[in-house]
């Protein structure tokens, strides 16, 4: 978990089976956290939580099993070379007032949605192979 005021360099690390989310992160300074060829997978709740994160870069992570892949509030991260599958819920969820950039990713077999956009999120979304999710 990455509080307020704290960025890490995360890299090759297997992540998996947490009661709340794997990787946690939000606030000022998280946007220097770069997350780098990880395997983010069955936790009972998110694989990647994201709340008031800045650009961090999230790339070439295997992020599966858990109930939601990645969660962003009021976040505008980089999601580049992911794969993202086998969720219960959601893929990729972007609530509140999300920018994220969502590159090259696959996103497949996900229970409900590939993405979901609530609220206000926008996303550039370019490349990213999107299928076998519920909508």
């Amino acid at each position: 978990m990455l509080t307020d005021g704290t960025s890490a360099h995360i890299e090759q690390n297997d992540v998996y089976a947490n009661f709340k989310a794997n990787i946690a992160m939000g606030g000022y300074n998280s946007g220097d956290t770069v997350l780098l060829r990880n395997r983010i997978r069955e936790s009972r709740a998110e694989g990647l939580f994201l709340l008031d994160s800045g650009y961090c870069q999230i790339h070439a992570n295997e992020i599966t099993g858990s109930n939601d892949g990645i969660v962003m509030v009021d976040s505008s991260p980089l999601l580049l070379a992911n794969d993202v599958c086998e969720n219960a819920r959601a893929g990729v969820m972007c609530t509140g007032l999300s920018f994220p950039r969502i590159e090259r990713n696959l996103i497949a077999h996900n229970l409900v949605a590939g993405i979901l956009f609530r609220d206000e999120s926008v996303a550039a979304c370019e490349n990213n192979k999107l299928f076998n999710n519920f909508y």
